[in-house]
């Protein structure tokens, strides 16, 4: 077949070019064009020569030397089937010209063996005469020193360096030698040099520089200073002649030997190429850390193709976007670089590959397609660009059917056929489950972590039991409970008392013989050095893992909390009760106080009746105070806040509270640096510190000094979640006196609950303090110790400067009321009259009604109406709904709200948007005529 094979050819070529006459060499060489790295031309020549390199593949394609006499050439065929050569055969070969890299060639040669085994001298040269080309193609002899190595592609590279300083390379290929030893290599000896003058085909691009090719370990023999150099000439021709009858003693065995050769370089080089194969499959198994997975993956990518940067590309979803992530080693580090990319870019590169989803030995333009977006294009382009660079660049996408992941790497050359393409698949599919599995090792260890957190954090006690209950496992809550930091290995029964031991023994060991999962409830009592204390146990059987799950939790305060829970409910009850009851004492007191101070504006001063409705105006006045004591369990009134300075106001609270208890206590007031505002409800305000001002003297039986300190401060992290953030102040109030215990100081703002024995002591006044502060959006802390006294410090919202809310001042009484109409509405009779009664004494006429419709009817009747005064909780229409139809006609009046309802939700949402002013039940006369005047006279002006 091989014959047939070459008659064909020849026959081919004669037809095309007839039968070219036979040319030197050099003649040849000179008609191959430079102008490309790579060129095949038309040109058809044939030359004669000697073999003096075998071929360097290990399969079945020609790669050898032959020269003629000034020059040499090589021989490519990749499919070669013509006759066995050897070195010293004389050949002719015809074919075509070409260049690879600088390498002048004839491609596909027809070769006729003329002449066996000429021995082929090589010609004596120096280094200057090799690096200048001067015996291209030639074997040659020179010598030199080894100045340096270099591992480059399938061999090494030697570099030499002569007495007249110049230099030369030698590259050694280990296809022609593979038991070349390059450790023999000793930088600084001089050297023998044997072999072809060239330029190799590993240099990128094309220079002038030519190489010695050595053919084998022979060609490159040491010099040395010994008596063996001296007389290296004789013992060579003795050596010589010693070979010669060797050779021929085994000619007969030599055509078996070379390909016995042959076969074991192939399988050497196989078994090297899986060797560094299942060696980097070893080095990532177990590794855990994506940067080094990817890191390790592409040092050795590096060592096998001479990759310096890889691309890998993933998408989500198909409707979703891509991203890539560049790679490449720096040093030690691993640089990488991501970005997002449309999912339909990621398609377009997949429709390039092949159906195995390769795609070798490309470039950037060759992944790309033309189909996509133009814009798209050029961005991912670029992004390939930066880091791919160079004209060999490969993808594999080991699932190219589910377009799930690529990897795009660049390489120093083509990737031939002795690295399988398979095993680069199979890397690249490891490497990738391995990154996914450090991925999923990340995501667990997550997790985990907060798992271990959540364990640790648990507000109930978590442990493991081993079936005898020794402890296994506790998190931080349950190492807290038992107040013991080595928990784990003790037995759960020694830190109960006796009699409970006894029972959760008999407990486990029955669970246990169940053998089947199981849940049990189970409450004892434990030692510790606080006492005993209450725990009660939630125990799961594991029947498989014979392991008690156990959840522990410290019942000691249930009954504290759930009294707690229902001193809300009595708190919530009281601010109903509050709510409901003033607006009713409010009207009534109203009416007392308003009458009273009419009739006293009727009596003489000096007369008994006169002196007899002063009694019943302040007994109404000091019922007031009452209901406003009382509106401190519902909530604030927002109108009645002023901006004071604690410093004054606490002042004249210890002035008053010395003036009632006389010598026996004392109040040493400390008042800061400067003033202090707060915005409060001075009359709400006053309550809480006369409350926390008789304690503290109540406190110390035989009297004493209580001391009272303001300054600002921080709110303390003991703060409950209703106290907002900024600045605050605090009034701190300290006695000597018997002090508090922990039972005592937690219940101390439970309404109802006092220490005093006395019937009178209802236990509402420290109750009623927390909820006024709550109120003002502050805060009580008490610190007390049995024996020592108690400190209270009371946390209030604090103002920067006094200018800090606008006041509003009444402009003094010019307005003229007489012939002005006024509409008072109220459903109380009697509050109605009063309000009637004021005002047209006052000079004001006045018009009446009972709810908001009578009310909105009189305004129909009456357009010229200038001011109502309406109650805010009537039946039928309210007043909210009857202050928003007001506003709603074409010439309002004023609206001035007059009410005793403590629920100021809805007063809050129409004041200021609706209604024009606001004055609260009960008044006086004069408070009623002085807003009327002040609204009135507004707007006339």
């Amino acid at each position: 077949m091989n014959f047939i094979g070459m008659a064909l050819s020849a026959i081919f070529l004669l037809l095309l070019h007839g039968t070219p006459p036979a040319i030197p060499i050099k003649e040849a060489i000179q008609l191959i064009p430079r102008g490309n790295a790579v060129e095949e031309t038309n040109k058809v020549v044939t030359v004669t020569g000697i073999v003096t390199v075998p071929s360097a593949r290990t399969d079945s394609s020609l790669e050898i030397f032959i020269q003629g006499r000034t020059a040499g050439i090589r021989l490519y065929q990749y499919d070669y089937d013509g006759p066995i050569m050897f070195v010293g055969d004389s050949i002719t070969a015809t074919g075509k010209l070409g260049i690879y890299y600088g390498q002048e060639e004839i491609v596909s040669p027809i070769i006729r063996i003329l002449r066996r085994r000429i021995r082929v001298e090589p010609v004596k040269a120096t280094l200057e005469q090799v690096a200048d080309g001067a015996f291209h193609g030639l074997l040659v002899q020179c010598t030199g020193k080894a100045v340096g190595t270099v591992f480059r592609g399938n061999g090494m590279l030697i570099y030499f360096a002569d007495a007249q300083n110049d230099t030369a390379s030698a590259f050694v290929d280990f296809r022609l030698d593979p038991q070349f030893d390059a450790g023999q290599i000793r930088i600084g000896d001089p050297y023998n040099i044997t072999g072809i003058s060239t330029r190799y085909s590993f240099r990128r691009p094309y220079t002038t520089n030519d190489d010695i090719l050595i053919r084998s370990s022979a060609d490159l023999r040491p010099l040395h200073e010994s008596f063996l150099y001296r007389y290296s000439r004789s013992i060579s021709f003795i050596a010589a002649v010693v070979l010669l009858i060797i050779a021929s003693l085994a000619f007969f065995a030599y055509v078996l030997r070379t390909r016995v050769k042959q076969k074991t370089l192939q399988l050497e080089d196989q078994n090297r190429i899986l060797r560094l194969f299942f060696d980097s499959i070893a080095e990532l198994t177990g590794v855990l850390d994506r940067k080094e997975i990817l890191t390790l993956a592409l040092r050795r990518a590096h060592s096998l193709a001479g990759t310096s940067a890889a691309v890998f590309a993933e998408a989500a979803n198909p409707n979703g976007s891509i991203l890539l992530m560049a790679m490449k080693i720096s040093g030690d580090r691993l640089l990488t670089e991501t970005q997002r990319f449309e999912s339909k870019i990621l398609y377009h590169i997949f429709d390039r590959l092949s159906e195995r989803g390769t795609l070798w030995n490309t470039t950037v333009d060759g992944m790309m397609s033309d189909n996509s977006d133009k814009d798209d294009r050029a961005h991912l382009k670029k992004f390939l660009d930066t880091h791919l660079a160079g004209d060999n660049i490969s993808v594999v996408a080991p699932n190219p059917a589910g377009k799930e992941f690529l990897v795009a790497f660049n390489h120093a050359g083509p990737i031939s056929l002795r690295l399988p393409r398979a095993l680069i698949i199979s890397y690249v599919l490891h490497v990738y489950s391995a990154y996914r599995s450090a991925e999923l090792f990340d995501v667990v260890k997550k997790q985990g972590a907060a798992l271990e957190t959540l364990y640790n954090n648990s507000v109930f006690g978590l442990m493991t039991l081993s079936e005898e209950g020794t402890i296994q496992t506790a998190n931080r809550i349950a190492i807290q409970m038992f107040e013991d930091d080595n928990l784990k290995g003790k037995k759960m029964r020694d830190r109960l008392v006796p009699e409970d031991a006894s029972r959760l023994d008999d407990l486990l060991a029955s669970v246990a013989a169940v053998s089947k999962e199981k849940f049990v409830r189970f409450s004892a009592e434990i030692k510790g050095t606080r006492g005993r204390s209450n725990f009660e146990f939630a125990i799961q059987f594991d029947p498989a893992s014979m392991i008690f799950y156990t959840t522990v939790q410290d019942t000691s305060d249930r009954g504290y909390y759930e009294n707690y829970a229902t001193n809300e409910k009595k708190i919530e009850t009281l601010e109903k009760l509050a709510s409901s009851l003033t607006h009713d004492l409010n009207n009534i007191v109203g009416s007392i106080t308003g009458y009273a101070a009419l009739l006293k504006r009727k009596l003489p001063q000096n007369s008994k009746e006169h002196h007899y409705a002063e009694i019943i105006e302040n007994s109404s006045r000091r019922t007031t105070e009452l209901v406003k004591e009382v509106l401190g369990f519902s909530q604030l009134d927002t109108k009645t806040l002023d901006v004071v300075d604690l410093n004054g106001f606490c002042s004249d609270i210890a002035a008053e509270f010395r003036k009632m208890h006389g010598d026996r206590y004392s109040v040493l007031m400390t008042p800061f640096g400067k003033p202090v505002y707060s915005r409060i409800s001075t009359s709400q305000l006053r309550q809480v510190l006369m409350a926390v001002l008789t304690n503290a003297a109540e406190s110390m039986e035989n009297g004493g000094t209580v001391r009272c300190v303001v300054s600002p401060g921080t709110m303390p992290k003991s703060a409950p979640v209703h106290v907002g953030g900024g600045d605050y102040c605090y009034v701190e109030i300290e006695d000597h006196g018997l002090g508090m215990d922990d039972t005592i100081k937690r219940r101390i703002f439970e309404p109802f609950f006092t220490t005093k024995r006395v019937k009178m002591y209802t236990g509402l006044s420290l109750s009623m303090a927390f909820n006024i502060v709550k109120h003002h959006k502050g805060y009580i802390e008490v610190d007390s110790t049995p024996g020592i006294g108690t400190k209270v410090r009371i946390f209030l919202p604090r103002f920067s400067e006094k200018g800090a809310l606008p006041e509003e001042h009444m402009t003094a009484n010019t307005f003229e009321p007489k012939g002005v109409k006024v509409l008072v509405v109220d459903d109380e009779d009697d509050v109605r009259q009063l309000g009637y009664d004021i005002l047209s004494e006052h000079g004001y006429t006045v018009i009446t009604a009972n709810d908001g419709l009578q009310a909105l009817e009189s305004l129909k009747q009456n357009p010229d109406i200038s001011l109502v005064v309406l109650d805010m909780v009537m039946p039928g229409m309210g007043g909210k709904d009857t202050c928003l139809e007001i506003k709603k006609l074409s010439r309002a009046p004023k609206v001035l709200i007059c009410t005793g309802y403590s629920e100021l939700a809805d007063l809050e949402s129409i004041l200021g948007k609706y209604a024009d002013a606001f004055i609260p039940k009960p008044y006086s006369t004069g408070e009623m005529t002085k807003v009327v005047d002040h609204l009135l006279s507004a707007s006339a002006g």
